[in-house]
């Protein structure tokens, strides 16, 4: 694969893409870390520890991340993911255009969007439609 290639695979498969834009906007749940595997609860300090392990033990999650696609321009990190009523309900985490489809990351609030989730419209600045790819992992569970 070359990197174009690894980075569609990469965000189609869900591991998430932190840069610049979008560091210290999210905790390791919203972006399905826990579900993953990649979040340890049992060892270890580092930044964030707290409101991680509260959230855990303690909190509901709700926002997750997402993946949709569709024949539409690339929108950067931090737009704002939008329903069919114009309500946001997210914001795009990370894009990438290969070819004329775009798969996109994005976190959206889990009352906003209904299940079943496959195939559920979004839209990014009112008018580029994606559709949500099925989920990797179970959303519904709490880490």
């Amino acid at each position: 694969l070359d990197t174009t290639d690894w980075k569609d695979e990469d965000l189609r498969s869900g591991v998430p893409y932190i840069d610049v834009t979008n560091t210290d906007k999210f905790v390791p749940q919203m972006l399905n870390l826990d579900l993953i595997g990649a979040v340890s609860f049992d060892k270890g300090c580092y930044p964030g520890q707290e409101i991680v392990a509260r959230t855990h033990y303690l909190g509901r999650i709700k926002r997750r991340l997402f993946v949709a696609s569709g024949d539409v321009a690339a929108p950067d990190a931090g737009a704002k993911v939008l329903d069919e009523a114009d309500r946001t309900i997210g914001e795009v985490l990370a894009s990438h255009q290969r070819g004329a489809t775009t798969v996109t990351q994005a976190v959206l609030n889990l009352d906003d969007v209904e299940e079943p989730w496959a195939d559920k419209a979004v839209y990014i600045d009112g008018q580029s439609e994606l559709r949500i790819l099925q989920p990797t992992v179970d959303l519904r569970q709490q880490s």
